[in-house]
């Protein structure tokens, strides 16, 4: 079907002789050709276990059916593998202008990064994504971890391990800070100020790797984020279950210390389950 309508376009290119048309019917008939590349890129599977939907637009809550601009690219990956579904990287290469070749952007989904936000996917089961116009941006998954092994992009696997090795060297370095709080020796401002100074750190050191150290750098962001207010709060997937650390306010009336001794310590709590849970898991296994 898409082979068809560009063999009939090219018909009606060639007969088109006003100038002012065949610019037109030229700027169309190179949007189509990009589209009908994207398509067939995404024909071509990287990760064989996993069924990539077409992508397509869907309304803001905010926006207007006619609004474009509220609109996004969205697309459903289903895994069609035999075990669960743990992380997934896409990237969609998009055309810029400025001297730049293109812009790529990125979507990773991974329960070990994104702690208490991502989740596994069992076989059967899907989840949607951001995307990007495929006219423009052609792409797609480019690598999976499945429970048993990987699929697609070795680069892109290694990369996200990568990451989850400087989750777990930051979680060790916030555990530290925020023991300080739990001590009464330190402010949540001071430790907010410590975690500045090892980003500017971590920032010149080259010898870690690029992708642990933007983890790295991150996650002491999500952390001085999370302690400029004493009701800033950390998700884990332990919320949802009977063990669920105690709320602030009832630490603090059941102990007999501050909120923000009880908030440390809370966020401590769930920052060692995240490090538990990412100790067996910072080396790919076997591809497929």
């Amino acid at each position: 079907m898409v082979l068809l309508n560009v063999i009939t376009f090219v018909q009606v290119f060639k007969n088109k002789g006003d100038k002012e048309n065949t610019m037109k019917l030229r700027s169309e008939f190179l949007a189509l050709l990009a589209a009908t590349f994207a398509l067939t890129l995404r024909g071509i599977a990287q990760v064989p276990s996993l069924h990539e939907s077409t992508v397509y637009q869907a309304n803001t809550t905010s926006g207007s059916q006619s609004d474009s601009s509220s609109r996004i690219w969205h697309e459903v990956i289903k895994n069609e593998g035999s075990t669960p579904l743990v992380a997934l990287h896409a990237t969609f290469h998009c055309p810029a202008g400025g001297g730049f070749q293109r812009i790529d952007i990125e979507y990773l989904h991974d329960p070990l990064i994104r702690y208490g936000y991502d989740t596994e996917i069992p076989p059967g089961g899907s989840l949607e994504i951001s995307a990007a116009d495929p006219a423009k941006c052609p792409g797609g998954v480019d690598a999976a971890i499945f429970e048993d092994h990987y699929e697609g992009d070795l680069q892109q696997v290694n990369r996200l391990y990568a990451r989850r090795r400087g989750t777990y060297r930051a979680l060790a370095d916030s555990l530290d800070l925020l023991s300080t709080i739990v001590a009464q020796s330190k402010s949540p401002q001071d430790v907010i100020n410590s975690l500045a100074q090892l980003s500017q750190s971590v920032e010149k050191d080259q010898t870690i790797d690029s992708f642990e150290r933007k983890a790295i750098i991150d996650f002491y962001s999500y952390l001085k984020s999370t302690l400029q207010s004493a009701q800033g709060v950390v998700r884990a997937p332990s919320d949802h279950t009977a063990h669920r650390q105690p709320t602030y306010r009832k630490l603090s009336d059941t102990d007999s210390i501050s909120i923000e001794q009880a908030q440390a310590t809370v966020i401590s709590n769930k920052f060692r389950e995240w490090r538990a849970d990412l100790e067996e898991n910072m080396n790919p296994p076997q591809a497929k």
